[in-house]
């Protein structure tokens, strides 16, 4: 063994310092004096509709020099960076909010933590406003859906082809063909919350997300219809997701956190998921291709191609893991497809609303926790959204509860608008047993010469 390798020790201290060190939240003095930040990533895809009333799929490359161009008109020139003469990393404004760019082609629009949520909608707002203008200008529309509507993986290919997706393609590749559909076919909508300002609160907050992540599925399954046919899901992107890769997915074990309420048992199982994953690239020697079993934990004990770890590849690995609740210095919620974008602030309500108000997170944990034990098979249910009357009426009553908490946030986090749109959707679709996946299948069903 190289004297120098990393251990197992000084992962644990990295994920420590990460998810309980003082610098967990992105600007803890910010976040002290008001409810918590909240930042979102969302993931559009973007189509054209041709004369004949056929959805046409777009390359990013078509429309790639006039988002630059309609970026950089508004105040503040936006940075981009170039990778070479094909890819654009990312466009990014002074606020350090940007457009980032998918396997598929996604367009994912990235917010960074913002202290309340009027300003997280304005900041949301102003970005889609770049894309309508190529809308105006180009006729390149953006969908919010789960899953493409419209194409398969033999219509999108690999348009963003960085060494990192290639491995992932190929790593993925050999274990089914649902790694090149979650790649190429997939959106969502990411929110990232605060872990709070204590450890208590932390571990409470990684408990509860965890559990909610079934709901959530359910609750905003909005992935009812795939390359071009109703698929017989509510939320396919989650059964993509679950069939993907068990070993860098799913929703992290909790029963000895629950038993605790001890960072150590969250950072010990969070570990345990993070060496037990297989390596997919080796950054330093990127063009390697790793064997597909070989996990971290392996390559911690014996150098691979002649490389050892260093921690900056403990990081890497960790950025290439997908469960359901990432932790790093705050907590990423991965279980909401991309929503329409008349309600795709609601499933920031939702949670903010349970997670909070530490009162309304001890109630959360109060009727979740005594069904911790049947949270894998309610993952699987919440792919048929609510058809599992169990799960139906669990949602129901989160639901409830997380417009509650929303009201008792303060006015300096929400306003009444924000809470009226929470309590409409409950009333639209939540109470009717409804998810956006039905006026997904609605619409396709009254407009068939919307085809590919």
């Amino acid at each position: 063994m190289h004297k120098n390798m990393l251990t197992t020790a000084a992962c644990r201290n990295f994920l420590e310092e990460t998810i309980f060190g003082s610098s967990s939240l992105p600007n803890l003095e910010i976040s002290k004096m008001d409810v918590g930040l909240v930042g979102i990533e969302l993931e559009v895809f973007p189509f054209q509709i041709l004369k004949d009333s056929k959805v046409a799929p777009i390359q990013f490359k078509s429309y790639k020099d006039l988002l630059i161009k309609i970026a950089a008109g508004f105040e503040g020139v936006p940075v981009y960076e170039e990778e070479d003469t094909d890819l654009l990393k990312k466009i990014e404004f002074p606020n350090g909010d940007n457009f980032q760019f998918e396997p598929g082609g996604q367009i994912e629009i990235i917010i960074n933590p913002c202290q309340h949520l009027v300003e997280l909608e304005s900041r949301i707002d102003f970005m889609q406003s770049i894309l309508s203008e190529i809308t105006k200008i180009q006729g390149i529309q953006f969908a919010q859906h789960g899953t493409n509507p419209w194409f398969g993986t033999n219509e999108i290919n690999l348009q963003v082809p960085k060494q990192r997706y290639i491995n992932l393609q190929n790593y993925l590749d050999k274990i089914s063909p649902f790694g090149r559909m979650m790649m190429r076919l997939t959106g969502s909508l990411q929110i990232n919350l605060d872990l709070g300002n204590d450890e208590k609160t932390r571990v409470k907050r990684i408990i509860a997300t965890n559990l909610l992540s079934p709901l959530a599925t359910a609750l905003f399954a909005n992935s009812s219809v795939t390359s071009g046919t109703k698929n017989d899901l509510k939320a396919y992107r989650s059964f993509i997701w679950q069939k993907l890769d068990p070993k860098r997915t799913g929703i992290l074990p909790l029963e000895k956190i629950c038993e605790s309420f001890k960072k150590e048992e969250v950072i010990e199982e969070y570990l345990n998921f993070s060496l037990n994953a297989p390596l997919i690239y080796i950054e330093k020697d990127p063009l390697y291709d790793t064997p597909l079993e070989f996990t971290f934990k392996d390559w911690l004990s014996q150098d691979l191609n002649g490389h050892h770890p260093d921690i900056s590849d403990f990081a890497n690995h960790l950025s290439l893991l997908f469960p359901e609740v990432r932790l790093r210095k705050y907590i990423e919620l991965r279980s909401v497809d991309a929503p329409p974008k008349e309600w795709q602030m609601v499933p920031v309500y939702f949670y903010t609303g349970l997670l909070y108000e530490s009162s309304f997170l001890e109630k959360t944990l109060d009727i979740l926790i005594p069904v911790k034990e049947d949270i894998e098979n309610m993952a699987r249910k919440a792919t048929n959204g609510f058809l599992s009357e169990e799960l139906y009426l669990l949602s129901k009553q989160i639901m409830k509860l997380s417009i509650e908490g929303f009201k008792a946030l303060p006015s300096s986090f929400k306003d009444e608008n924000q809470t009226d749109k929470l309590i409409s959707f409950y009333e639209n679709y939540t109470s009717k047993r409804r998810c956006f996946a039905d006026d997904s299948i609605d619409f396709f069903k009254k407009n068939k010469s919307i085809t590919y």
